[in-house]
């Protein structure tokens, strides 16, 4: 029976035997295997690989001997027949960011099969600092929109290193940040549930301290509820006490001249439903409002912030936010003061909406881009953050955009601001959750008026065609994601004692840590929070696997990854070794071992061990002569040139130094758990 023919043969037998499929689409491998952890556990089942292609890796869920559920992982987005984003965008979503997981059911209703988004998942493993406690917001108020219930873990008691690796402190969010997801399902009548964890780094005092904030059964409990189709609102409500807790609990944390709600007051606001009460509510505080600008700007820029910040504004629950609050009477004023500031540069439809509306004012600051003029992701976040506190019936958002953005955009956003939004995220962010925008920026001249007025939103597209289940399970086009999951499958989906994988950064992945381990005594040792750029002569890898070679040596793999053989770049073979010796030239972070695997500070006598590394370079081969070339180009002592094939198949084509001929006859006999869907080819 050839692959194809075993495939259809499998999914034939899971229809008839109705057991439940389900799919997860994620940023990358690693998004989907989270995503598939915590079904597994909220299902208390057995987790079993069953005969797939390697880049949409399968299992079963059994129970009792009995299969009840059929789980698919579609790793990296925009690139199946069945777009999840498109779906979402459909059932209201109106940014195409999509979270890092998103789990779809597949049923059969009245005949008619469909593939419907059912959860989605948020994994935060990034430090609680500065601009990255907004950067996914979008993500969470798409998910409102659509009415996907939508759970983001995120992590506390990170700390952050300087330049020697040495601790300088941890890092905790602002307070508006878990209260803004709990604010987000009330304002939005949706599902979103903050769900904190302990960071792998967190001391034992600071866990202690946390402790009682964090995820437990009800996590489970409400997965469960969902996949099952009957919602656990008892969870759903531990959930968010919790999250209440816990902004309570940051905010008796702060400075008083950190200038911040007190927690009396956050509970006071959690209360509040109603974009006009919670409006009012903030303009009867009258918190104090501040705003720093660190980039250079026009004149008319520091002219505008000086007037608003002279009129009675007040802060948005925290006067470090970029973001204020004026009154109907106070924004009349502004308009008056605009004019002056702006003089001809403003049209009358701008200067009638700014001050002849009758609802309260948010103003968003966004500088948005960086230096050359590229958007800067983090503020595409900013302005759905706003709007997951404040919701959006009965006020408005004016949004100010200073930052040094191309011209080209500009000259677009006068034509067409829709056909911008689809091509840039942060315009589309901006557009999408405000009723005005003033542009003053260096680049800005160019526009007849800097007060643009948000026009009516395109339609949504039909949504019926877009559910229907594809019939291929192949990606419209291959790519590093599926050469990263090859790798991935390869070395780690089988577990067993000869092998352990260290790190997997795939496209979307992150660099939260490298580990390394003892096959002795079973030891796991962990560097954490890993610098991103790490100079001309070193490169951090993609993937580090541990292959044990005998029971005195284990020998590191330091690979990295990439589409085509074009893209691999020079001697990068060097500079990976060259990473990994650096790095562990400092001890470690963290630690843990079989029998307690729950992370613990490292702080034993530290001496750096030696190590055997062999540096790969990794890619989608078309050709293969593309081997030898790479070979020479990267210097590295591998090259694997992955090969897809158009029935599912891989054939991994293998090139190998001297010192490496041992390798061959690993991943030969490692092929062989994959029953034909993996060829390994030595040349």
């Amino acid at each position: 029976m050839n692959l194809l023919a075993n495939l259809i043969n499998q999914l034939c037998k899971v229809m008839n035997n109705k057991t439940q499929v389900f799919k997860i689409y994620g940023d990358n491998i690693l998004e989907c295997e989270e995503a598939l952890r915590l079904i597994t556990s909220s299902l208390e089942m057995d987790l079993i690989p069953v005969d797939s292609q390697l880049f949409v890796p399968s299992f079963q869920l059994v129970k009792d001997g009995h299969t009840q559920y059929e789980i698919r992982l579609f790793p990296g987005y925009d690139r199946w027949n069945y777009d999840v984003k498109k779906v979402m965008n459909a059932m209201g979503a109106r940014l195409r960011e999509a979270t890092d997981a998103v789990i779809t059911k597949v049923e059969e209703i009245n005949g008619k099969v469909s593939e419907t988004p059912i959860l989605a998942f948020e994994f935060c493993g990034a430090l609680p600092a500065g601009n990255n406690a907004w950067q996914r917001s979008g993500r969470a108020i798409s998910c409102a929109q659509s009415h996907i219930p939508y759970l983001y873990f995120a992590e506390l008691g990170g700390v952050e290193l300087n330049s020697e690796r040495v601790v300088k402190a941890s890092r905790f969010p602002n307070p508006i940040v878990p209260f803004a997801y709990l604010s987000l399902g009330k304002t939005y009548d949706s599902v979103t549930l903050p769900i904190y964890q302990p960071s792998p780094s967190i001391t034992l005092p600071l866990f202690n301290t946390f402790k009682q904030y964090f995820a437990g059964k009800e996590v489970n409990d409400y997965i469960k509820s969902v996949l099952l189709g009957k919602i656990n609102k008892d969870a759903q409500n531990i959930i968010e006490k919790k999250a209440l807790k816990l902004t309570t609990f940051l905010a008796s944390k702060r400075k008083a001249a950190d200038g911040i709600l007190s927690p009396i007051e956050w509970e006071q606001l959690s209360e509040i439903h109603e974009s006009q009460d919670i409006a009012n509510w903030l303009l009867k505080k009258g918190m104090s409002w501040r705003k720093k600008v660190s980039i250079p700007t026009t004149q008319t820029f520091i002219d505008l912030l000086s007037t608003i910040s002279s009129l009675n504004v007040s802060a948005v629950c925290s006067k470090e936010m970029p973001f204020c609050l004026l009154s109907t009477e106070q924004r009349r004023i502004l308009a008056k003061k605009v004019q002056v500031i702006y003089k001809n540069k403003l049209n009358k439809e701008f200067i009638s909406w700014l001050g002849g509306d009758s609802k309260p004012l948010f103003i968003a600051w966004v500088a948005g881009f960086k230096p050359r003029g590229d958007d800067s992701r983090p503020d595409r976040g900013l302005v759905p953050l706003l709007r997951m506190v404040v919701g959006e019936d009965g006020v408005d958002v004016l949004t100010v955009v200073y930052g040094p953005c191309k011209k080209a955009m500009l000259s677009k956003l006068e034509q067409d601001m829709w056909v911008l939004a689809k091509e840039n995220g942060l315009w589309q962010s901006v557009l999408n959750y405000s009723n005005g925008l003033i542009v003053d920026t260096k680049t800005s001249e160019s526009l007849s008026s800097y007060g643009i007025l948000v026009t009516e939103k395109p339609p949504l597209p039909s949504l019926e065609r877009l559910l229907e289940p594809p019939t291929s399970m192949n990606p419209t086009k291959f790519g590093e994601h599926d050469v990263d999951t090859v790798l991935h499958e390869l070395f780690y989906l089988h577990k067993d004692e000869m092998c352990f994988e260290g790190l997997c950064n795939p496209p979307g992945g992150n660099w939260s840590g490298i580990s390394l381990y003892n096959f002795n005594n079973g030891m796991e040792t962990r560097w954490v929070s890993l610098p991103r750029v790490s100079g001309k002569e070193a490169k951090r890898p993609d993937h580090l696997f541990q292959i044990m070679k005998s029971k005195e040596e284990s020998i590191i793999l330091t690979v990295e990854s990439k589409d085509t053989s074009s893209s691999v770049e020079e001697n990068i073979g060097n500079r990976l070794k060259k990473y990994i010796l650096e790095l562990i030239k400092v001890g470690p972070n963290i630690f843990r071992t079989k029998e307690n695997t729950d992370w613990q500070g490292y702080a034993e006598d530290y001496l750096a061990p030696k190590v055997d590394i062999v540096s790969v370079a990794a890619f989608r081969l078309v050709n293969e002569t593309e081997l030898k070339l790479v070979s020479k180009k990267s210097a590295a002592d591998c090259s694997f040139g992955v090969e897809f094939r158009e029935r599912g198949s891989v054939i991994l084509h293998v090139l190998l130094n001297e010192k490496c001929k041992w390798l061959g006859d690993f991943l030969i006999g490692r092929s062989k758990h994959f029953n034909g869907w993996l060829e390994v080819q030595i040349h």
